[in-house]
């Protein structure tokens, strides 16, 4: 779904089956903004997101998740996402939490 709709606004979006595979992909383009599940299988979102934040501390992560709680989201944030989205989430806000997290990366 968010590659769907970030497509519909002209981004080029491209997806992962799994977190080593958005690791990959990761460290083979320089992406704009990385949406990330926080449960996936094998390498999780936060792993993910931790080693996106050693090759480019200042990379633009959003964490998605049907699980998250405080803790997860300080953990998130202090690891360099710089938003966490609870599912299910609209196209929407898809748009605004995507908008929000390129400037604020621009500051």
């Amino acid at each position: 779904m968010v590659c769907d709709v970030l497509e519909s606004r002209g981004a080029v979006a491209v997806g992962a089956a799994d977190g080593a595979e958005a690791l990959e992909r990761y460290q083979s383009y320089a992406f704009d903004l990385v949406w990330l599940d926080l449960r996936m299988s094998g390498l999780d979102g936060m792993r993910v997101l931790k080693r996106i934040h050693t090759i480019n501390p200042l990379a633009h992560v959003v964490i998605m998740t049907a699980y998250g709680d405080c803790d997860t989201y300080i953990d998130a944030i202090s690891s360099g996402a710089v938003a966490m989205v609870k599912k299910p989430f609209t196209a929407q806000q898809i748009i605004s939490v995507s908008e929000h997290a390129l400037r604020a990366n621009m500051a």
